[in-house]
């Protein structure tokens, strides 16, 4: 999660978590705001810190050994005494017996290299040596570029401690950077074979520090082949097994080499530059396969589970939300997400904090594959403690249950109530958003409504024109403020001429979006005054009437076009004086909605 925060430019992975409302857009932040990733930096800056280093074996050995990539014009630095004496200490630590065939293949690997740089020619590393079944324990791996890659450099050959035998030593490899990552790639493939679990991890800390799609490509045809046939019996397996026993489903009940945390830990580095994986409904399937299986053995074990599956089931599901969020800040969740892991998550609502529930609902409600199941057992969830759940935290559920169109009038009376208990720790921005929330799915708390409006326009009544800054801060939350209060019948006192007034003096700036907050002259019909027709209609019809015009996308041109369709029809027919609006005002609202401002393809 910290290296995902590196790449977003935060400070730290908290901020991962927050949903604080912006105040610009008067918005939560979507997928789209949080995609500028800025690894490039760190991985064109060569070797500016151990995120770029790769440590095979790290967790269980006690020495390392050294490969670095140079450039060529950096070999002539190298002695070849150095290289010489390399080989005679491993030839020291490893005896005939230990020699295996990587072994062999690393100290044949070594003498070429140290000929390679010594004579000055490209060394030809033969592979085909290597046995295919290669043991975990021996992990080897060799690097070359232009003729110039070189086991140590400097102190980096000394090996740490006296009694340090080859089989025993980490294979550190540094830098990873744009230079030398297929030479180190290709000979990390060749000997793929012999990493283990621990190797894998140090990968993918790899992938997710320096988003190399090279790397990333290497450690996704890993995880295809070690998840790979591993799949549970589909029912129509099971009908076959019973009714007919000699048809048996073959399954592959070989124990996986690498665990269930791992392969999401990949999938999260995966998430973290938005890089899919070839094939990896595979791997999703894996994944779904182990899960059913953790869920088998926690019911058989209820009573005492031991405290091994304890840690793994508590591992897994935080590696799962840690994906998950991930994916609601760097991308969208698709439906192998929700199938997988649905049935995994909500049965274990109860032991997830406050925070991860409003980014799940959060991720769910903004998702294109809906699971509404999930979404109502996490709303008994947060329905049961709302008292858990702070401003940021309400103000995110309920844009995403209103934005996945889920009404439960229970369900919003109930975190209503909430914010009423606790409304001196709501700030505008939280209050726009669940204002905009409710009129989206039609539920209305004139006490809520009523305290919005009159908060939104003491502001603006206090601030005045001493700021204004505060008009860019301000604009797009009161657009939202005023379009909700037309779509909940709005019927008080609230006087409105702060705000319209407002968001002339931004427009007039031409920097408003009017795609965004479109509904906004029905807004001002509903709210009509001297100051939204004279004052107001005016302007923004100038600035449609402009900004249309380089608007590309023909959807919404005529979304655009609609609207105002609907305002010229409030004075065809009488139901605002057509005096009221300017002349010039009329014919520009004309021109609007009779020119044809994108052709047809």
């Amino acid at each position: 999660m910290l290296l995902a925060a590196r790449h977003l430019g935060l400070p730290d992975s908290a901020h991962l978590w927050r949903l604080t409302p912006q105040r610009v857009p008067g918005k939560l932040p979507t997928a789209s705001n949080h995609s500028r990733i800025v690894y490039q930096d760190g991985v064109d800056a060569g070797r500016g810190g151990p995120q770029n280093d790769i440590w095979l074996g790290h967790a269980r050995f006690r020495g390392y050994l050294t490969i670095k990539v140079d450039l060529p014009s950096k070999c002539d630095n190298l002695h070849g005494s150095q290289n010489q004496r390399l080989l005679e200490w491993i030839d020291s630590f490893c005896s005939e017996s230990a020699r295996d065939d990587i072994t062999s293949q690393m100290l044949k690997d070594v003498e070429l290299e140290s000929r390679g740089i010594r004579e000055n020619v490209n060394p030809v590393i033969d592979a085909t040596t290597l046995d295919k079944n290669v043991t975990p324990h021996n992990p080897a791996s060799n690097e070359s570029q232009n003729g110039s890659g070189t086991f140590g450099g400097n102190e980096a050959v000394t090996p740490w401690g006296p009694d340090v035998s080859i089989t025993d030593t980490t294979i550190f490899v540094y830098p990873y950077t744009r230079g030398n990552s297929q030479v180190i790639v290709d000979a990390l493939h060749r000997y793929r074979g012999a990493l283990e679990e621990a190797d894998l991890r140090s990968l993918v800390y790899l992938c997710g520090s320096t988003g190399s799609s090279r790397a990333l490509r290497l450690l996704g045809h890993i995880l295809r082949e070690n998840c790979r046939g591993r799949d549970t019996p589909s029912a129509i397996h099971r009908v076959e097994e019973h009714a007919w026993p000699w048809m048996k489903h073959d399954s592959n009940e070989e124990i996986t080499k690498f665990g269930v945390p791992l392969v999401l830990d990949a999938l999260s580095s995966a998430a973290v530059i938005q890089y899919t994986f070839e094939n990896e409904s595979a791997i999703f399937d894996y994944i779904a396969s182990e899960l059913q299986k953790l869920d088998s053995k926690v019911k058989d074990t209820e009573q005492s589970p031991s405290e091994e599956l304890k840690l793994l089931d508590e591992s897994i599901l935080r590696r799962a939300l840690q994906l998950l969020i991930l994916k609601r800040n760097f991308s969208h969740l698709n439906c192998d997400h929700i199938r997988v892991f649905s049935d995994f998550i909500c049965d274990r609502l109860h032991r997830i904090d406050p925070r991860s529930i409003a980014n799940l609902s959060f991720a769910l409600g903004h998702s294109k594959h809906l699971d509404e199941f999930w979404m109502f057992m996490m709303a008994k969830r947060i329905q049961d403690n709302p008292q858990e759940f702070g401003p940021d935290e309400i103000a995110a559920i309920m844009d995403a249950y209103s934005n996945a169109c889920l009404e439960d009038h229970e369900f919003y009376s109930v975190l209503c109530q909430q914010i009423s208990r606790e409304i001196d720790r709501y700030g505008i921005e939280h209050l726009t958003v669940i204002l905009r929330s409710l009129a989206r799915v039609r539920v209305r708390d004139e006490w809520l409504l009523n305290y919005t409006l009159e908060k939104l326009a003491s502001h603006l009544n206090t601030l005045g024109h001493q700021c204004k800054s505060s008009e860019k801060e301000l604009a797009y939350i009161t657009a939202n403020c005023i379009v909700a209060a037309g779509d909940l019948d709005y019927a008080g006192d609230c006087n409105f001429d702060a705000m319209w007034r407002l968001l002339t003096s931004k427009i007039k700036q031409s920097s408003f979006d009017i795609c965004a907050i479109n509904w906004l002259p029905l807004a001002a019909m509903t709210f009509a005054s001297r100051t939204t027709l004279q004052t107001f209609m005016p302007v923004w019809l100038r600035h449609v009437a402009h900004t249309i015009q380089k608007l590309r996308s023909k959807t919404f041109v005529l979304t655009i076009q609609r609207r105002h369709h609907l305002v010229r029809h409030v004075f065809k027919l009488g139901i605002l004086p057509r005096h009221l609006l300017p002349r010039n005002a009329q014919r520009i609202l004309d021109d609007i909605c009779d020119c044809e401002h994108v052709s047809c393809p």
